[in-house]
């Protein structure tokens, strides 16, 4: 079992944070799949023509500006297993599977 790990830190001046929300700042989910989706293509060699997610959960939220990484596990047919954290706090983990081109 081959475990990839990348840094993931979203500033604090990223577009989507002025609304994700005003007062108390958080990097939206979306923001943390899409650094996945890239991580996993960059480290499989593939790009995802439809992703499908599954077995996502949040489970704390990722402030802007505080430093955190993804672990990815590479499993059959595409498919990656996934984590979010930050020091080792599991921010979100999750399934992405899809088509994709080599």
């Amino acid at each position: 079992m081959t475990i990839h790990r990348a840094a993931l830190l979203v500033a604090v001046d990223h577009p989507s944070i002025a609304g994700h929300f005003p007062d108390n700042p958080i990097v939206p989910g979306v923001i943390l799949l899409d650094h996945v989706q890239r991580f996993a293509e960059e480290t499989l060699g593939i790009e995802y023509t439809r992703t499908e997610w599954s077995h996502v959960k949040f489970l704390r939220p990722l402030r802007p500006g505080h430093a955190a990484h993804v672990e990815l596990e590479p499993m059959d047919g595409g498919c990656v297993r996934f984590r979010v954290l930050t020091d080792e706090t599991l921010v979100a983990s999750g399934q992405l599977s899809g088509s994709f081109d080599r």
